[in-house]
């Protein structure tokens, strides 16, 4: 990681700066509410100096040297832990609200002005010393979770030994290449193949029939990004990243690579101009029909989809179970649930549990994991159109992936349908992406730019458009509990 640049450089706390931050315009050191309205400029840019004087070189400065730096005392603002004012708990909470209509004004410890004011501060300065002064305004939070994006945000700008941007912007346009090449030797089944021992060009072009001269340069390219590795002897053997294409992974991403790279994929991603200026997506424009009716009508495609999603479920599937509890149902009705893999994990992991699996009539057909014992007595396995009704008899009902790929008037047919069912203590839980605020690196901008190119009004949303979606499905947002990859669980229940 580069140094962080000179001592000379100091965060700019000009009048105009603090003033955009503090909301205010005199000098006179302000306090309220147990300090959680930041002070007047003066006593602001002193106790910031003071604290960039205890911090020391800027070069040393780590997540560990801001968090263990001496405070100046309360105006160190770092969240209902380290405010020791009166009632501070029962401030935080009752200006969580505030929070929201008054960003850059209010602190103590609010989640999403933490992550506000680090940008905020970030774009006043332009400063190695950002992680400083979030950490008087923001607290241990913003500091811990920022940092390291900071660092990538400033560093790569001050670096000499850092390519140029036209060089990042070279590869990242040749970026498209990637995702055909792993196809490819997904397809060709070329990690089960090497399996635990090197092979040659030559010994992997019998069994896929390729052209070995051809399948050498695949091969030398997918290496070059750390996707195999080539020795000495020109043998390629496994990395990290090919073993995560293994059919037998315990976590395979193979299923997913050859579905993305499929041409019934890929195809509408070159009509990505026209569903930019017109919001129809390619997939409909290019193949004549939605995906869900060229799926149906393709047995072979829709085989490889539902193995993309096995493939993306037993990635999911660990980070799903640890983050909710299901135990607490009599009986889960996954619908939309493919060929079962989430369900199966959930009645694995708590025997007590029932479910009722829910798709398409040709989807369900290929379902194998829940009609698998031990969990096989206790799982319904329905053919059935969300958009005509759901099953009754559950206590929570969930959907993973099912209503990003649809507008908000399609899905809330699914919704209300599902509300119709339900009764008062049932709870509804949406299993999604939720996307995140302007500018920050997020998964889910990237499936939302998918959605667009390959379903008919399909969208990534916020938290705040969930709410308002499921409110007019007659639900009531209850959490949203994050996982510790892209997805969230959005609970709810009915109004």
């Amino acid at each position: 990681m580069p140094a962080y640049r000179s001592t000379s450089h100091r965060p700019d706390l000009s009048p105009g700066g603090i003033d955009y931050l503090a909301g205010r315009s005199d000098t006179t050191p302000f306090v309220a509410e147990n300090d959680y309205v930041i002070a007047g400029r003066d006593e602001f840019i002193r106790r910031e100096n003071l604290k960039l004087e205890r911090l020391g070189d800027p070069a040393e400065i780590s997540t560990e040297s801001i968090l263990s730096a001496p405070s100046p005392g309360p105006w160190n603002l770092c969240g209902a832990e380290k405010v020791k004012s009166k009632s501070s708990v029962t401030k935080l909470k009752r200006w969580k609200g505030r929070l929201r209509q008054s960003p850059g004004r209010c602190v103590g410890g609010y989640e999403d002005f933490l992550a506000r004011s680090f940008i905020i501060l970030l774009e006043l300065t332009g400063s190695a010393h950002v992680p400083a002064l979030a950490f008087v305004v923001s607290g241990k939070l913003a500091v811990s979770t920022t940092l390291e994006r900071f660092k990538r945000i400033t560093m790569d700008d001050q670096d000499p030994s850092a390519p140029p941007v036209e060089a990042r912007m070279y590869e990242l346009i040749f970026g498209f290449m990637a995702v055909p090449a792993i196809g490819v030797a997904a397809r060709l089944r070329i990690p089960d193949l090497i399996a635990d021992s090197a092979m040659t060009v030559e010994e992997l072009a019998g069994p896929t029939n390729a052209d070995a001269p051809s399948l050498r340069r695949l091969l030398r390219f997918l290496a070059s990004l750390g996707i195999f590795v080539e020795d000495g002897a020109g043998k390629f053997r496994h990395t990290p990243l090919s073993e995560s294409l293994r059919s037998g992974a315990p976590q395979s991403l193979g299923g997913l690579a050859t579905m993305l790279s499929s041409e019934y994929m890929w195809r509408p991603w070159g009509d990505l101009h026209h569903a930019v200026l017109t919001g129809e997506p390619g997939f409909d424009r290019v193949h004549g029909a939605s995906i869900l009716e060229y799926l149906a009508a393709h047995p072979d495609e829709l085989a490889i989809r539902n193995a993309a999603m096995t493939s993306i479920s037993s990635v999911e599937l660990p980070q799903i179970l640890a983050a909710y509890d299901f135990s607490q149902f009599e009986c889960v009705a996954d619908l939309g649930g493919g060929h079962g893999a989430l369900l199966h994990g959930i009645l694995s992991k708590h025997p007590t549990v029932r479910g009722i699996l829910a798709d398409l009539p040709v989807v369900v057909a290929g379902a194998t994991l829940p009609r698998s014992k031990p969990v096989a007595e206790r799982c319904e396995i329905i053919g059935v159109d969300l958009f005509e009704r759901v099953p009754a008899g559950a206590d929570g009902y969930l959907m993973k992936y099912i209503v990003h790929g649809f507008n908000d008037k399609d899905a809330l047919k699914i919704i209300k349908n599902c509300r119709q069912m339900m009764n008062l203590d049932a709870k509804l839980l949406l299993i999604e992406r939720v996307l995140k605020p302007a500018n920050q690196p997020d998964p889910g901008k990237f499936m939302d730019l998918q959605m667009l190119v390959v379903a008919p009004g399909g969208r990534e949303r916020t938290e705040a458009d969930y709410q308002t979606l499921l409110h007019e499905g007659g639900f009531f947002l209850e959490r949203v509990i994050p996982t510790t990859g892209p997805l969230s669980i959005i609970e709810s229940r009915p109004l």
